[in-house]
C-alpha cells in the first residue's frame, strides 16, 4: 500500500435512514477508525468497518441510523505505536518495510491535523527561541535558550 491521500476525516449529515457511510482515507485496520454522531463517540458493536482491498476507503456501517441533521463524523486515529516485531536475524520483507512506513506517514498525517487545529503563538513571544549575540569581533556566541534562563529562576 501506498499512502495516496492527505485526508483523514469525513464528514456526513445523518437523514434518519442512511446506515452506510463511506470514508476516503487510507486505513490499514477497522479499529483504526473513530466513529462520532452529533459529536458522541460510538464504538463496535454499534458500527462495522469494511475496508477495500488496497486499504484506500471503505465503508462505516451504522445499525442505528443517525437522526436527521445530525453530525456523522469518521476518522482515523492511529495509536502512537510500533506494532511490528523484527527479527535481528535475516531480511526483511519489502512489504512490511512498506507497511511500517505508511504507517508513520498516516500517525505524521494525524500529528500535523491536530497542529493545524491547535492554537499557536509564535516562539519568540513564549520566549523558547536562542539567541545569537556578536563579540566586538563580530564573531557569533550563543547566549543560551530562553528557557533555561527561566528554569534557571525557578519559573517553569
Amino acid at each position: 500500500m501506498t499512502v495516496t491521500t492527505t485526508t483523514l476525516t469525513n464528514i456526513y449529515l445523518g437523514d434518519g435512514v442512511t446506515t452506510v457511510f463511506p470514508f476516503t482515507f487510507d486505513c490499514q485496520v477497522a479499529t483504526d477508525i473513530l466513529v462520532r454522531v452529533n459529536n458522541a463517540t460510538i464504538v463496535p458493536p454499534a458500527y462495522a468497518v469494511q475496508i477495500n482491498d488496497n486499504n484506500t476507503g471503505g465503508n462505516v456501517t451504522v445499525f442505528t441510523p443517525p437522526p436527521s441533521m445530525q453530525q456523522v463524523f469518521l476518522e482515523r486515529v492511529l495509536p502512537v505505536t510500533q506494532l511490528t516485531p523484527l527479527s535481528t536475524e535475516g531480511t526483511i520483507p519489502a512489504q512490511t518495510l512498506e507497511d511500517m512506513i505508511d504507517r508513520c506517514i498516516m500517525i505524521d498525517q494525524q500529528l500535523d491535523l491536530q497542529a493545524t487545529l491547535s492554537l499557536s503563538i509564535p516562539a519568540q513571544l513564549a520566549g523558547i527561541v536562542s539567541t545569537v549575540q556578536l563579540d566586538h569581533c563580530g564573531t557569533r556566541k550563543s547566549r543560551g535558550n530562553r528557557c533555561d534562563e527561566i528554569v534557571g529562576r525557578g519559573r517553569v
